[in-house]
């Protein structure tokens, strides 16, 4: 009697890298499996193809590993089982008969599809063979492997046994031992996993971040390698070979220190990490030598330095630092990245291939069967694999993955590994910062070709052209504000007197003239007055806090400030002593004064392009803000470029929106009194409001127009910004960076060229443009303008090649003459050009960019912390400064959130000084910020911390930062149906649960932008245009409620279409009135449904006048009319509370009856009415009754009735007192309704049933559910609420049953 044999031979972990490509396999689950190897053995001569089939299945039985197959499915950790027999898979294919040629073609096509067939790893045998017979005599044998079962080193040994055993006629007694695998398992078992760990994060410590080249490729399938070469000739491989060994380092050493430095230019770093192969074979080990499987292990190699450090110092600390860890390269990767927290530590890798010498060369066959070529072919899952080929020439191959780099990077890459190794070679004893590994022709390019900007412009004063073009065009338009036209002549005229009056008060050329004004006529005359007396003009905004005020009066020192009766008040706190321009005396001051030009002999000195033109000042990092004084010069070539580029002429106009403190408006002002255009003048604060601009663009038909892209974004949303297309000529964007989908709208609906613009304070506005092409992402910022030069550069103020990171430089006509009254600050940001010539400067914009190929520009960011939020330039260190001094507060750091609701607010968080408690309110926290900073640097929020979170290198651990809690305040309830429906509104604009009525939108985290899409949903909602300045005003849905309780609605909010949400791809939730007709209860529902779905709640129409309907089937009938007339064909999906469950229900089955899909229908407690049961239809006082109570007395009554109107219109609130009859209207419906439900009998809908029941529906019998069983031919779903019928409203109620109904899939 024999036992069989289990056909189970062995079952082994797995080796730290056979994890990490059994997971890569399972990762990368589609398409080829770029760990599939590829071995091609061509022969020639006589071949026994039966008995090279007898060696390759000898070759299974001899190694046992190749018989493993990989389980991972329940259990905690995967192992590999080695079958005792396997069927080697094994082909014969004939194209001996072939051409050639077609020979050629069909092996290649055999080989690829054979490459391109995945191997299931938990049942396949993973090592197939294909025997091809070629014309000639010639045979190849391609064997295709999955490289979890073996390594490269493995390979040669693989092979001699392959031959060894065809020779031996598969007989392997005789031969040497195989080592097998499970021993190389079994010491790797016996290692200190602990101690290696702690020595992998020994050698990351500090390691800020990961370095990743690719464009990343979670989510797509695997995407076989495409290869670039590059071969070192015989000489440079011998001296730098001479190199190695004269310092003890070997090629490998500098190879990778190479690439490092490579990844480090390209990334802009000093300190990067890649993967580096491991040959994994410990000499202790018997037979390692010649085992067969996969040994090699992938860890990560880390390269740092600092621009001083000797090329030698660099080489010799990597190798000390391999040699150190060689006894720890057991680990596994993901063990050791678990460690660092940082994720995927890199994405390129490099591989030095040192097989063992003679173990690849042919064997000798008998029998005249000679092996004439090998080749193999592998790759890896990582963007680039750097692979190092010794020998007489030293080969380096760049595999790459075409969907994380291009071809064009990995060829530059390769460019500068070899210019490094050149330098490696014969001077490794220079600092690594002298190391050039750009040529000559790509510095020139940068620094010349793509700066080639010069252009001749006269040296005139902004002043002379100004003068000049008035007296060109002294009848035409010129400016249009207050309800005013002015021509050139008379707004001139005005100045002229003004200037006169400001040079005998002292302005002259670099005495600056503040100026305090809202926007309006006086302002423009202003402003010319001051350029014209030869001063620079200093722009105060008037609702900046008077500390702030104060602190910019002091820095720059204006020898007067112009205000008037309207802003004295701002300066009243700051010992101005304004010049107020409304003033009796002052006016009869200036009338007395010539309203001619200015002669130079009235001005204290002759006007020079050197001189200052204006002052802005900008947030200081310091926590003092920055003067930056701009000399005509650089403003002049500005605007003369800008009109060369884009050519205003009499018929345009441009808006002039932007405060006047933001340096955009400089060209507001003067781009069109330079070119005999008219300037067209936004109303005060009106800049932030999207529909008073666009009726300004269309009335007043404005060709030109800025926004910062946050405020496109906003504009384009606005419904009347349609109409702007055919009377803009152009948008002008700058500020921020232009996403592309604001790009792609703005062209596609306004029909208009859009340009992007890019320039800081310090360089006359703008310094780069673009000409916006739909489909460009990222939208680049472009080129430079006239006589501008722009740099990127590396920390050693290098030029850095295209797609490269670096930091903005600029130089030209266009900088700043620097701070006011600040040399020190002056001189560290403005410093000596060294590609210019001697005496240049450069400014340093602290902006990352990087070239294109193209030779254009692309924003990236910052390399410091200053932000913008919505166009304006933040420093946090000056939020800080102030934090910092306020009581209780020991530690501040202030950042833009970038995620959740809090995404693009200014957060402040705050570690206290003594306890928790001891930090002010926030309501506190916000207004002493506020006394000191505008308005657009007080934190929408703060955070108190124990301490600040740190990284290992002691920096500020951003990702540790908890976001701020935005939550409401869990106030009172909505008293009013307007107080529900905007608590619903602002939770929805902000991304919160809902709000309550006492809640502030700003200090929820709204800001000016989403003020303006608050205004919007309001609009859709309520119909009621609101102006922006109310929502500031009144900032909370009670304040709001108010407000419009004053107001007459344009219809009331009473409409019969309710539009709760109109933007979505999802087909939309139509909502039936309950009782009252009212719709506006379901607005909470958008809390909690997608955000995709659109929501319409439908009305009654006798709400508004007309005739209403009387049955339930008339009023469904009104109601399916307007819902095909929102969307004319289904899937429909209905939802209705109450009376309004009734209503859906019929409306669901007459649009069955039409032909239509009816996918979602839900009822909110809503049950059939009595007559459904047989009971005998009801009256209107019955219906009057049972709903106000038989006390009530006789609804015939008018002092009933009256009482009853009075209960209505104290449930309704502000619209109840509106006397207007909606009360009336509202009580009449829900009689109406009550009646025709209660009279209605059911009819049979086909489908499924989602019903919510309320906590109280036991209180009557007739609340079943079940009584819908024979109305609906499908299931009923049940859901229990927590809410009684009557709260079903509550907007959280309605955002828990939004949840509920977002995550059920409709049936159609």
């Amino acid at each position: 009697m024999t036992t069989a044999q289990s056909p189970i031979e062995d079952v082994l972990p797995l080796s730290p890298l056979q994890h990490g490509l059994l997971f890569q396999t399972l990762y990368d689950d589609e398409g080829p499996d770029v760990y599939t190897v590829q071995l091609a053995v061509e022969m020639c001569g006589p071949l026994d193809a039966g008995r090279l089939r007898t060696a390759a299945e000898a070759l299974l039985r001899r190694h046992p590993n190749l018989r493993t197959v990989f389980h991972h499915e329940g259990l905690e950790r995967p192992v590999q089982v080695v079958r005792r027999t396997v069927n080697v898979p094994w082909r014969e294919i004939r194209m001996s008969d072939r051409s050639p040629a077609e020979a050629a073609e069909a092996y290649e096509k055999l080989r690829n599809d054979e490459r391109a067939a995945r191997f299931a790893l938990d049942e396949d045998v993973l090592l197939r063979f294909v025997l091809v017979r070629l014309p000639g005599g010639r045979s190849r044998l391609l064997m295709t492997l999955h490289h979890i079962l073996v390594d490269g080193w493995s390979v040669p040994v693989l092979l001699d046994d392959l031959f060894e055993l065809y020779e031996r006629e598969g007989d392997s007694s005789g031969m040497r031992r195989a080592a097998p695998y499970r021993a190389y398992l079994a010491w790797l078992a016996d290692r200190d996993q602990p101690a290696a760990l702690a020595a992998w994060r020994t050698e990351l410590s500090g390691l800020a971040e990961p370095t990743l080249v690719g464009l990343g490729r979670h989510g797509s399938a695997a995407v076989m390698p495409e290869t670039l070469s590059t071969e070192l000739s015989v000489e440079l491989t011998e001296r730098l070979s001479a190199t190695a060994r004269r310092h003890g380092w070997t090629v490998s050493t500098l190879v990778q220190a190479g690439w490092g430095l490579v990844l480090g230019h390209h990334l802009g770093r000093r300190d990067v990490v890649f993967g580096g192969t491991v040959s994994g074979r410990p000499p202790e080990l018997p037979g390692v030598e010649t085992m067969v499987g996969l040994l090699i292990n992938t860890l990560p190699v880390r390269v740092s330095w600092q621009p001083t450090d000797r090329l030698a110092d660099l080489f010799t600390t990597l190798q000390n630092h391999q040699s150190a860890l060689t006894a720890h390269q057991h680990v596994q990767l993901a063990a050791i990245q678990a460690e660092t927290g940082h994720g995927e530590l890199f994405d390129t890798t490099t591989v030095f291939e040192n097989f063992p010498r003679g173990a690849a060369a042919a064997p000798q066959l008998a029998g005249g069967l000679e092996i004439t070529d090998m080749e193999a072919c592998d790759a890896t899952h990582y963007g680039i694999t750097l692979v190092g080929l010794p020998g007489e020439h030293l080969r380096l191959r760049l595999d790459f993955r075409p969907d994380a780099v291009d071809r064009d990077t990995v060829t530059r890459l390769a460019g500068w590994l070899r210019r490094f190794l050149e330098a490696a070679a014969d001077e490794p004893g220079q600092a690594i910062g002298d190391v050039a590994l750009l040529s000559p022709a790509e510095r020139h390019r940068l620094l010349v070709d793509w700066n080639d900007t010069a252009h001749p412009v006269a040296g005139r004063t902004l002043t002379d052209m100004l003068e000049e073009q008035a007296l060109r065009s002294p009848e035409a338009l010129a400016l249009v504000a207050d309800g005013t036209r002015t021509g050139y002549a008379d707004l001139h005229a005005r100045a002229n007197r003004l200037a006169r009056a400001l040079i005998e008060r002292g302005a002259g050329p670099d005495r600056p003239v503040a100026v305090a004004l809202y926007r309006g006529r006086p302002l423009v005359v202003a402003l010319l007055a001051v350029l014209k007396a030869g001063s620079p003009y200093l722009p105060i905004d008037p609702e900046l806090p008077p500390a702030r005020i104060s602190r910019m009066l002091r820095n720059a020192d204006p020898v007067c400030v112009l205000a008037d009766a309207g802003t004295a008040d701002a300066l009243a706190a700051v010992d101005a002593k304004p010049m107020l321009l409304d003033d009796p005396r002052v006016e009869q001051e200036l009338a007395a004064n010539p309203q001619g030009p200015l002669t130079a002999a009235e001005r204290t000195a002759p006007l020079d392009p050197r001189q200052l033109a204006y002052l802005i000042y900008t947030s200081g990092s310091s926590g003092v803000p920055k003067g930056v004084g701009v000399p005509h010069s650089g403003i002049v070539n500005r605007l003369l470029w800008m009109q060369d580029r884009y050519g205003l002429g009499p018929g345009d106009r441009v808006l002039q929106k932007t405060p006047f403190g933001f340096d955009v408006s400089v060209w507001e002002f003067f781009w069109p009194l330079l070119t005999g255009a008219a300037l067209v003048m936004a109303r005060p604060g009106g800049h932030r409001d999207p529909a008073h601009l666009a009726e300004e663009i269309v009335t007043q038909g404005v060709t030109t127009v800025h926004f910062v892209p946050s405020m496109l974004d906003a504009f384009l949303q606005e419904p009347a910004a349609a109409r702007c297309a055919g009377v803009l000529s152009r948008v002008i964007c700058s500020g921020e960076a232009l996403p592309a989908a604001t790009q792609d709208r703005a062209l596609s609906m306004l029909r208009t060229p859009v340009h992007n613009l890019y320039g800081p304070t310090e360089a006359s506005v703008d310094v780069t443009h673009w000409d916006c092409r739909a489909g460009d992402d990222p939208v680049p910022i472009g080129r430079p303008i006239w006589n501008t030069r722009v740099y990127v550069l590396d920390s050693g103020l290098r030029p850095v090649a295209p797609g490269v990171a670096g930091e903005l430089y600029l130089a030209g006509t266009g900088l700043a003459r620097g701070y006011v009254a600040r040399p020190g600050l002056t001189a560290e940001r403005f410093v000596a050009d060294p590609h210019g010539e001697p005496g240049t400067r450069m400014y340093r914009t602290g902006d990352l960019v990087r070239w294109t190929a193209e030779g254009t520009l692309d924003y990236l960011g910052r390399t410091d912390d200053q932000v913008k939020i919505r166009g304006l330039r933040i420093e946090p260190g000056e939020i800080e400064s102030v934090l910092v001094q306020l009581p209780g507060v020991a530690q501040a750091r202030v950042l833009v959130r970038q995620d959740g609701p809090a995404s693009g607010l200014l957060v402040g968080y705050l570690v206290p000084e003594g306890a928790p408690d001891a930090l002010p309110r926030t309501e506190s926290l916000r207004a002493e910020v506020a006394s000191v900073l505008p308005g657009y640097m007080v934190p929408a929020a703060f955070v108190s911390l124990p301490e600040l979170p740190l990284t290992l290198n002691g920096k500020l651990d951003r990702r540790a930062l908890p976001a701020p809690e935005l939550a409401p305040g869990g106030g009172r309830a909505p008293r009013t149906a307007t107080e529900q429906l905007l608590c619903s509104v602002f939770a929805e604009v902000l991304g919160l649960p809902p709000v309550s009525p006492e809640d502030s939108f700003f200090e929820l985290g709204g800001h000016s932008l989403s003020a303006t899409r608050l205004v919007h949903r309001i609009r859709e909602v309520l119909g009621v245009d609101l102006p922006l300045r109310t929502v500031f005003a009144a900032p909370t849905p009670a304040a709001l409620a108010a407000v419009l309780a004053d107001r007459r609605f344009r219809s009331g909010g009473l409409e019969p279409v309710l539009a709760l949400r109109t933007d979505g791809d999802a087909p939309p939730l139509f909502c039936l009135p309950p009782g009252a007709g009212l719709s506006w209860c379901y607005a909470g529902l958008l809390g909690g449904l997608d955000p995709r779905q659109p929501v319409y709640g439908l009305q009654s129409p006798g709400l508004t006048g007309e005739d209403p309907a009387r049955t339930l089937g008339e009023m469904a009938r009104a109601h399916a009319d307007r819902i095909t007339a929102v969307r004319p064909h289904g899937p429909y999906r209905l939802l209705g509370w109450s009376a309004g469950g009734n209503v859906a229900h019929e409306v669901a089955v007459l649009l069955q009856e039409r032909g239509e899909t009816v996918e979602q229908l839900v009822f909110l407690d809503s049950y059939p009415g009595p007559a459904s049961d047989g009971t005998a239809e009801v009256s209107e006082a019955q219906v009057f009754t049972e709903t106000f109570g038989a006390g009530l007395g006789d609804p015939e009554d008018p002092p009933t009735r009256a009482r009853a109107l009075e209960l209505v219109r104290a449930e309704l609130g502000e619209l109840g007192r509106a006397g207007d009859g909606s009360t009336e209207a509202v009580l009449d419906t829900y009689l109406l309704t009550t009646r025709a439900l209660m009279n209605s009998r059911p009819r049979r809908f086909k489908g499924d049933l989602l019903f919510f029941r309320a906590s109280d529906w036991s209180v009557d019998a007739r609340r079943d559910v079940a009584r819908w069983q024979p109305h609906v031919s499908g299931d009923i779903e049940l859901h229990q609420l927590s809410a009684a019928h009557e709260e079903i409203s509550r907007p959280d109620i309605m955002a828990e049953i939004g949840k509920v109904i977002a995550g059920r899939e409709p049936q159609g």
